[in-house]
């Protein structure tokens, strides 16, 4: 059931909440054990704080391979030790499935992006442009680097070129990561989601960013590389 996984294969692992809402944390395989049971690296959030799993409680496990996005059913078993470090135990109920479900992968990138501050606290100037670098991305949201301070909620105009097409998104801020107290070249990342996003808009993002992952795993099947990124 699980033979598509190997140990240091990258996954996502989704946990939805009591909203309905779907949360996708990245992290790796650490090791395989018997009867479909696995072990991957404890995943944080993008605040750096350790996701909670909950045993017995069923989860999603997404991998990406040359066949598209896979996809299993889990169950949490609990914490174990690996080689001294702490793991999560998970074991696979249902799959391998090949799904369409694209979106739901970030990918990594490094592309500029322009901005304006549409909803926020009082006295934001919402006619200035402000920029920023895009570090990874998918058809739901991304992720950016940028030196304006933001509260949490606040919406955004998100404008940016990615493989040669112009892209436009309202969005709304989920995350926000403080990184003025060390050497990084910027000063705040934040995670937004797309905003009542154009159905078509979102499907050819998801193709771009498809296309993106296929060239890397080529180019890493060529140079003998993992199976997934």
């Amino acid at each position: 059931m699980i033979s598509n996984l190997n140990i240091s294969d990258t996954v996502e692992i989704c946990i939805t909440d009591k909203e309905l809402q779907k949360h996708y944390y990245k992290t790796k395989i650490q090791d395989i054990g018997l009867n479909n049971t696995f072990f991957t690296m404890i995943p944080s959030s993008e605040t750096g704080r350790p996701v909670i799993f909950f045993k017995d409680q069923t989860y999603e496990l997404y991998a990406k391979g040359k066949e598209g996005i896979i996809l299993w059913i889990i169950h949490y078993l609990g914490i174990e030790k690996m080689d001294n470090l702490s793991a999560c135990k998970f074991q696979a109920i249902s799959g391998p499935e090949v799904t369409q479900r694209r979106e739901f992968f970030r990918q990594s990138v490094s592309v500029n992006l322009n901005f304006y501050i549409m909803a926020s606290e009082a006295n934001t100037d919402t006619s200035i442009e402000r920029s920023g670098r895009i570090v990874d991305l998918s058809g739901g949201g991304c992720a950016f680097m940028c030196n304006d301070q933001m509260i949490l909620h606040s919406e955004l105009l998100i404008r940016f070129s990615f493989r040669g097409t112009d892209f436009e998104f309202n969005s709304e801020i989920l995350d926000r990561i403080d990184f003025t107290k060390t050497r990084a070249d910027w000063n705040y990342k934040y995670r937004v989601k797309w905003i009542e996003a154009n159905g078509k808009t979102v499907d050819n993002l998801i193709k771009l960013v498809f296309a993106q992952q296929r060239e890397i795993l080529i180019n890493d099947a060529s140079r003998g590389g993992d199976r997934f990124v």
